[in-house]
């Protein structure tokens, strides 16, 4: 009967102790480095090649921009002019007695604009 508390005791223990690190457990990698703390792998980032990493990207986006930009430009120049020629009235349409009236009539002023004609013309 003692022997068996032991033998519980002693695995207690052993589930509760934490155990030791050994070679089968992995550990995070250490970089080699030198005697001014430079990486072996490489020299670490300096501010410099940050910055010239930022200009970079700059430069590509604003490429990048550019030619969004051009292929916009090329699309919607003909799209537009498409638009403009469809909905555009014909000549036979246009009656210029009619429209010459409109304009002096100022229809396109508002009521208290000083240009709108209040005579016989905007009476008409």
């Amino acid at each position: 009967d003692s022997e068996q508390r032991t033998s519980n005791d002693a695995t207690m223990e052993n589930q509760t102790k934490p155990k030791p690190p050994s070679a089968a457990t992995p550990t995070a990698p250490t970089t080699p480095t030198t005697a001014n703390g430079e990486t072996l792998l490489g020299t670490p980032h300096s501010e410099l090649s940050s910055i010239c990493l930022s200009l970079l990207a700059a430069f590509v986006l604003a490429r990048l921009l550019a030619v969004v930009s051009a292929l916009a430009t090329a699309l919607a120049a003909p799209l537009t002019g498409f638009y403009l020629m469809s909905t555009c009235p014909t000549v036979e349409s246009f009656d210029a007695k009619r429209e010459l009236k409109r304009v002096l009539r100022g229809d396109n002023l508002p009521e208290d604009h000083p240009d709108k004609p209040k005579g016989f013309i905007g009476k008409a």
